[in-house]
């Protein structure tokens, strides 16, 4: 097996299930009604700007995975609006097709190219970074999902 699928899969795992840690964010999401996405419990990020910010950093990696220099802020992965049901299902839409559109890149990705220093980072930091991200913050939404029940 390449190393890309290893990583791909890796990615894969953590969103949609059957990795080692027995959490991915699929079967974490579940359950989880708009309102309570929303709910703000002290002064910590809400479930729903926890799973915006995973998917805007998700995508910072696709860019650089597919040779798309993007400037970015990192404010801009704190900015989710979500006053529906619709809007909060619609963010988990999205936040899927858009793991299922990664790791389609991540399986097509250049082995040979995994450990070239082209920005702070290689790919393979970069993707492996991903799901260490996810992880972070698949624990805190692990927790709100409780406190906010």
């Amino acid at each position: 097996m390449k190393l890309t699928e290893v990583l791909a899969q890796h990615f894969y795992e953590v969103n949609y299930g059957d990795n080692w840690t027995d959490a991915a964010v699929k079967d974490v999401l579940q359950g989880i009604s708009w309102k309570q996405a929303v709910k703000k419990v002290g002064d910590v990020n809400t479930i729903a700007l926890l799973l915006f910010h995973m998917d805007f950093y998700n995508l910072v990696v696709y860019d650089r995975i597919v040779g798309v220099k993007r400037q970015f802020d990192h404010e801009d992965s704190l900015e989710v609006s979500i006053s529906s049901e619709k809007d909060w299902l619609q963010l988990q839409e999205t936040y899927f097709s858009n793991v299922d559109k990664i790791y389609t890149a991540i399986m097509a990705f250049d082995e040979d190219k995994l450990f070239e220093k082209k920005t702070v980072n290689t790919p393979y930091k970069n993707i492996h970074g991903l799901v260490e991200h996810i992880h972070y913050h698949l624990g805190q939404i692990s927790l709100l999902k409780k406190l906010t029940k």
